[in-house]
């Protein structure tokens, strides 16, 4: 179940404030088979169980003219941590041992018109969850191929190149096509 509220923050209809909740059953299931493990079969005390997930973020948005915008947001996934162990000892209290970590996400980026056929993207966005983190920054170019000021669905064709970095591993390259209202992207 998803939900997501929008407020104008001012009355020119170029400021927003976006809140969304997410929020969802999962299930695990551990095959006990012999075959499964090499030292013969493990004895598991669950061996199926669902749980529930929530998530929640936070998005702002500015338009403080044609072409140009900027955003920032932050979310939070697993906000109540679910335990994931097979084990019944540890599911028997809150946060037992196998609990999954909250992730953090903080990103931010915009668009900044280069002339009237082309814009720069930049972003970046960082992520935190338990012992692991990640940092990636980087922009894309891109080129409207239909006319900037065209209003009408399916006028927003545009050719995208870019690049990004992310931290102490690697070097991304990425393009997207948009045509008639459909986005591909590789990377």
């Amino acid at each position: 179940v998803t939900g997501a509220y929008f407020k104008s923050l001012n009355g020119y209809a170029n400021n927003y404030l976006s809140l969304g909740f997410s929020g969802g059953i999962a299930q695990r299931f551990l095959d006990n088979d012999p075959e499964a493990f090499l030292d013969g079969p493990e004895t598991f005390a669950v061996q199926q169980f669902s749980y529930f997930d929530i998530s929640t973020g936070l998005l702002w948005t500015y338009f403080p003219e044609e072409g140009l915008n900027v955003y920032a947001g932050a979310a939070m996934f697993h906000v109540n941590e679910p335990d994931l162990s097979h084990f019944v000892s540890s599911r028997e209290f809150f946060g037992g041992e196998a609990t999954l970590p909250r992730r953090y996400v903080m990103h931010a980026g915009g668009s900044l018109p280069l002339g009237d056929v082309f814009r720069i993207r930049p972003s970046f966005q960082f992520m935190t969850q338990g012992p692991s983190h990640e940092f990636d920054i980087g922009a894309m170019f891109q080129m409207l191929t239909s006319h900037p000021l065209a209003k009408k669905k399916g006028e927003d064709n545009s050719i995208y190149l870019g690049a990004f970095y992310r931290k102490g591993d690697a070097i991304i390259a990425a393009a997207r096509l948009d045509y008639q209202g459909y986005y591909l992207t590789m990377s």
